[in-house]
């Protein structure tokens, strides 16, 4: 149980910290869905690639790894800012 949170922990932080930077980098874009795919592959681009230079060892799994890790986190990022999206929507009538 407590590598399962540690892994959690390790997974949304970092995911959470590169998706709002770029997030705000991109805030004078349009607000769509585009954007938000767009930022958060960016954003597990990132994490992956900080997380297999962390993980040393043979490239191929440090990268199997990151990915692993990084993965859910940045998928329940992206979830919540895609329904976020639509509560917005919604609010304004489109």
């Amino acid at each position: 149980m407590t590598a399962f949170l540690t892994d959690f922990l390790i997974s949304i932080v970092p995911t959470f910290v590169v998706s709002r930077l770029l997030v705000w980098i991109t805030k004078r874009w349009s607000h769509s869905l585009v954007r938000l795919a767009v930022v958060h592959c960016g954003a597990l681009a990132l994490c992956v690639l900080a997380g297999t230079w962390i993980f040393v060892g043979n490239a191929t799994e440090a990268a199997m790894v990151a990915v692993a890790l990084f993965v859910p986190g940045q998928l329940a990022w992206f979830l919540i800012d895609a329904f976020r999206l639509v509560l917005r929507r919604r609010r304004e009538g489109r």
